[in-house]
């Protein structure tokens, strides 16, 4: 049976999370295909260790997280950058070299086949240092988006000329690491057709591009944990994660609140808005609304999509494919969604989701919602049969075997 390294820089169990879910999904699929190891680079707490433990071949945290807790690596980085650019670099290059030099022992040690790097977008630096030590050990760099596109869409919503130098300057730096992680990788995942295309427009080998999409583990959004919250009725609930002011979701809740909200509770007065994530706390700190329900981080999703009237998707800049709808599929909500919200995913417009990309359809998509109960039922149910049948666990597992039979025949 074929060896795999999955090393990742997130992992947490319970997962919160669109990245946390990712790598959770990742690992339970490849643990069923092949003699997995899993390397975390971030301190992992007991709980997650021992689950993860117990569905994979070998979890191994790296030496200097053992030795030194994760988050006073990062300190001591932040303080180092903070007094010397120069010397916050040597401390980052002293760390990269480190996990490299671990990483192909390890391989060495166990006989790995193949080195699976988890978000590319944060591990540029370790799989080139580990291609230069090693010419000849397998690569799959695991994408979640194309990254430069996720940056770069914000210029057109963002006026301020220096924020704007950033963004590009920003977008500028991953299109160049992924062109060439493109070229040193031996495959790389997108979770899209369309995601894949662009990695294929760098390379004049694209049978390497391999699909390896988002996907839910339908089993979990069965269960009744943490159901006990009752929401108003009716309510629109959005969920995501807002790591700033000008985060996708943040601009899109706010879009929403601003643009939207206002035509619907014309018909419906009472009506009820959730915004659910990490981060949304800070971020909409200044609302002060009873029609709008702020929660922060939670530890389950489930109890707010599971009792909502209709869910949201209100995203504008971005890229990769949204484990939000999946997860409304997965428990069969009826979902709107702007055209970039739905991008990626094979869903038809009016039948198992609703496309709305103006404040005035997307308020009367609500508004139909709400009036035709009958109408919304069978929308999420036909969301539920495309999630079930194209973005669950197996899927996962049949796309994680076309990678890995792929390498096996490139050997």
């Amino acid at each position: 049976m074929i060896k795999v390294l999955f090393t990742t820089p997130i992992i947490n169990y319970p997962y919160a999370g669109g990245p946390e879910m990712s790598v959770h999904n990742a690992i339970k699929a490849l643990s069923s295909i092949c003699e997995l190891h899993v390397l975390p680079r971030v301190y992992v707490h007991k709980k997650t260790a021992n689950y993860y433990a117990g569905i994979v071949d070998i979890f191994t945290i790296l030496p200097r997280i053992k030795a030194f807790h994760y988050n006073n690596w990062t300190k001591s980085f932040l303080f180092f950058k903070k007094v010397n650019n120069l010397v916050g670099s040597i401390f980052s290059h002293f760390i990269i070299a480190s996990d490299a030099n671990f990483i192909l022992t390890y391989c060495d040690k166990y006989k790995i086949d193949v080195i699976w790097f988890d978000r590319h977008e944060f591990s540029f630096d370790l799989i080139v240092a580990v291609r230069i030590r090693n010419s000849k050990i397998k690569i799959v760099c695991d994408t979640a988006a194309v990254q430069s596109e996720f940056i770069l869409r914000e210029l057109p919503f963002q006026q301020k000329i220096e924020k704007r130098k950033q963004i590009l300057k920003l977008g500028n730096k991953f299109r160049k690491e992924e062109e060439l992680l493109v070229q040193i990788s031996n495959v790389v995942t997108a979770v899209s057709e369309r995601d894949a295309d662009i990695f294929r427009s760098y390379t004049i080998k694209p049978n390497k591009i391999k699909l390896f999409p988002n996907v839910v583990d339908l089993d979990a959004y069965q269960r009744n944990e943490n159901n006990n919250i009752s929401l108003n009725n009716p309510c629109l609930v959005a969920t995501g994660t807002f790591y700033s002011i000008d985060s996708p979701m943040a601009h899109g809740c706010r879009w929403v609140i601003n643009e939207v909200l206002p035509k619907v509770k014309e018909k419906f007065p009472g009506l009820h808005f959730y915004i659910v994530g990490k981060g949304s706390e800070s971020v909409f700190s200044s609302f002060n609304d009873p029609g709008i329900t702020i929660t922060g981080k939670v530890l389950s999703v489930l109890p707010y999509i599971s009792k909502a009237n209709v869910c949201l998707v209100p995203l504008f800049y971005e890229s990769g494919t949204r484990f939000k709808i999946l997860e409304y599929g997965a428990v069969g909500c009826a979902t709107i969604s702007t055209s970039l919200g739905a991008e990626g995913l094979e869903l038809e417009n009016g039948k198992s989701i609703i496309i709305a990309d103006d404040a005035s359809a997307f308020a009367n998509a609500i508004i139909e919602m709400l009036n035709n109960k009958e109408q919304a039922k069978i929308l999420g149910m036909n969301l539920f049969e495309i999630v079930q049948n194209q973005y669950s666990l197996n899927t996962l597992k049949n796309k994680g075997e076309s990678v890995l039979d792929y390498l096996i025949m490139e050997s």
